[in-house]
């Protein structure tokens, strides 16, 4: 085995943010930048568009942000979902309509994975999105984020937070946790149905619980493993 430090830091340096739904690299990393960086300098804030453009010699072929869950783009530091469009992002899952409603919406392709941007534009890798985390409920495959775009329109509803409990007839179950606006009510039931008349009827929640507010992270989006903690069970 080679113990050189240096030859050590040379092939470490080839990491970078892959996916195998990209034809290539969405973000390499930079060697001078520590083993958990990645060198996105090119597509820095998700700012620079376009194939045929180029910076240090390196072709731009996609654009790449940190959005929140209203896929609006996070300043520096802000944690949120990493997003990419552009020619190298693929078309789609073959025959999978509903998996391509929550991938691909709002023109964005949404990886599933956390990260922030730095102030020197370098993309940070934190997590999974627990959002892209499946519900598995009898054998039906549920995202939680289509849930919950869908319980976001309901007029009375200000915040919600979809995710699996343990159930004992399905194995895991829909919950839903929601915050009303100001002055509006709605029942349990009433989400329920809701939900059932726009989207497949599976994907209903099976509970639904209210409170007064969502757990918040430093950066002031919604905690949801301390939602998961609070209110993950049945």
């Amino acid at each position: 085995m080679d113990s050189d430090p240096e030859r050590f830091h040379e092939e470490r340096s080839d990491l970078a943010h892959d996916l195998s739904e990209l034809a290539g690299r969405l973000a390499p990393r930079a060697r001078r930048t520590p083993s958990v960086e990645v060198d996105v300098s090119a597509e820095r804030g998700g700012r620079l568009v376009g194939s045929t453009q180029t910076i240090n010699g390196r072709r731009v072929m996609a654009r790449v942000a940190v959005v929140d869950e209203f896929d609006q783009e996070v300043p520096a530091g802000g944690v949120g979902e990493i997003v990419a469009r552009g020619p190298m992002v693929f078309k789609g899952y073959w025959n999978r309509a509903d998996d391509n409603a929550v991938t691909f919406r709002n023109g964005w392709h949404h990886t599933g994975d956390m990260g922030r941007f730095d102030a020197d534009g370098y993309l940070w890798y934190t997590g999974r999105s627990p959002a892209k985390e499946l519900i598995k409920s009898g054998g039906e495959n549920v995202y939680p984020a289509e849930v919950e775009r869908e319980i976001a329109t309901h007029a009375a509803i200000a915040e919600v937070v979809v995710l699996g409990v343990v159930d004992p007839q399905w194995g895991e179950a829909i919950k839903a946790v929601c915050v009303c606006k100001t002055g509006h009510t709605v029942t349990a039931k009433q989400v329920i149905d809701f939900v059932g008349a726009r989207i497949a009827r599976y994907k209903r929640p099976k509970y639904v619980e209210f409170v007064h507010t969502m757990p918040r992270t430093a950066a002031g989006t919604i905690d949801r493993t301390k939602v998961k903690e609070l209110h993950g069970r049945a």
